[in-house]
Parts: C-alpha cells; structure tokens; sequence
C-alpha cells in the first residue's frame, strides 16, 4: 500500500501538530506545578517572616515592651524585661530592614524558621542578621540572641 504525497505531507502536519500540542502542554503544567510548590512554601514561610518583621518593627519604633513579648520562654528566661531594655539600647538603632530568606525546620516536633534579615541601622550602615523564631503555642516568636 503506498501513500500520496499529499497524504503523507497531512500525516507528518497532524504528527507535528501533535507534537508541539504535547510540548506545549507540558510546559503549562509544569509551570502550574512550580507555581504551586512556590506558592505553598511562601504559605508555609509568611507567619516566621512576619514575626521576625513584627519584632523588628518594634524595635525600630523603640517599643520595646511589645518586642520582649514577642520573645519565647527560653530566651525571656534570659532576659529580664529591663535586661532586654538595656540590651536593646546597646545595640545600634534600626533605620529599615528586609527580609532576604528563610530556611524553615523541624527539630523534637518544634517547627523553627531562620529568617535573614537585611538591617540598616541609623548611622546607615547595613548589615545580615539571622533572626531566629520557633513555633510555640501557637504563635511564632523570637529565640535565641534576639538581634
């Protein structure tokens, strides 16, 4: 059986057709998928990187009352609120600050974040800090070596 050259050029422009059909499907759901993975770690990330900015926030605008609530038990066991006063007021003021990444973990069933915090402070240098926060009782707070 022997085709027509009109027919076999029809076949090769349905296989061709076909072809970038598939590709082209391929592509949107592979980049639906990543839109979704992105979307659910940002999800997952917003409540520790908000934490870290609230503090921060309150830090900046020296309310330091409202920034020793945001710490957790183990490091307001540290710091009495006066300590932490006086702490906050050694260390250099904060003029702005950005979030630039956040590395999320689970250790002993405690979800913990490292969000990296870009600080400009008031003599307008910038500097990285790691600003640690764990998950405890619900609420996302500040641990460790607060900033």
């Amino acid at each position: 059986m022997t085709t027509t050259p009109g027919k076999e050029r029809r076949n090769r422009r349905w296989r061709r057709r076909h072809l970038v059909t598939a590709v082209v499907s391929f592509v949107v759901i592979c980049a639906a998928a990543y839109a979704v993975v992105v979307w659910h770690t940002y999800q997952n990330t917003k409540p520790a990187v908000d934490a870290a900015n609230t503090f921060l926030n309150s830090i900046e605008t020296g309310n330091v009352t409202d920034a020793y609530d945001q710490l957790c038990a183990p490091t307001r066991k540290q710091f009495s609120a006066t300590q932490f006063s006086a702490y906050v007021k050694s260390q250099p003021g904060i003029a702005g600050h950005a979030s630039t990444s956040v590395d999320m973990s689970t250790v002993d069933g405690v979800d913990s974040a490292i969000v990296t915090e870009n600080i400009t402070t008031t003599s307008g240098s910038s500097q990285s800090r790691s600003i640690v926060v764990d998950h405890e009782d619900g609420a996302w707070l500040v641990c460790g070596q607060p900033y």
